[in-house]
């Protein structure tokens, strides 16, 4: 029994380190970073709104995100989410077993 605990801990460990990198990845690809052309500040010239561009949209399109592997990063997430779940499981039902076992021996 104790294979399978340190099993399922061995587990849980893992599902929670990918999780952690699945989400900082999907969490860079909302990021919108300008390119730095210019170290130095330029003065803004005075603009009619009709001449200031559009800001970038803060959600990237589909496109966008399979490009950047978001879409196998969500998925990846998904995954270590459901062996997680799973190593959770194991665990509280070895917790029911060792209590079961410890109530008919006492």
């Amino acid at each position: 029994m104790t294979d399978a605990l340190s099993i399922s801990a061995s587990g849980l460990a893992a599902s929670a380190a990918k999780l952690s990198t699945a989400a900082a990845k999907i969490a860079g690809a909302f990021v919108t970073r300008p390119e730095p052309s210019n170290p130095r500040p330029q003065p803004v010239p005075s603009a009619s709104p009709a001449t200031v561009p559009a800001a970038a949209p803060l959600v990237p399109s589909a496109t966008a995100l399979q490009q950047d592997g978001a879409v196998a990063d969500m998925v990846d997430m998904l995954e270590a989410s459901a062996a997680y779940r799973a190593n959770i499981a194991v665990l509280k039902t070895a917790d029911k077993l060792a209590q079961a076992t410890t109530s008919m021996l006492g």
